[in-house]
């Protein structure tokens, strides 16, 4: 269709304020019950981005994020896309280097 899509991909960063947010509302909290589900859910969604990339000549991807095992999720999904190019880079968030 001609266009290029954008994915931000957030962690639990603003997991307080979303809860305050539907609290307020009388609605269910958006946000995983524990944390291991909100990593479980982040690193899914990052390996089927990098598979759909892998078939998308025209795809890049920016992976920001200071986790590591996120980090070696996806340099372990580089490897097993065969991917030989730059269009999956790394940064870093300001203020994390863990």
């Amino acid at each position: 269709m001609g266009y290029n899509l954008g994915l931000k991909c957030v962690r639990g960063a603003y997991i307080r304020e979303e809860r305050e947010i539907a609290e307020k509302a009388g609605k269910e909290s958006p946000c995983h019950e524990t944390l291991q589900d909100t990593h479980d859910s982040y690193n899914s969604i990052l390996a089927m981005v990098i598979k759909h990339t892998a078939t998308q000549p025209k795809s890049l991807v920016l992976a920001a994020g200071h986790n590591k095992d996120s980090i070696a999720l996806i340099k372990k999904q580089i490897k097993e896309h065969g991917f030989t190019d730059n269009r999956i880079v790394f940064g870093q968030l300001k203020g994390f280097s863990d």
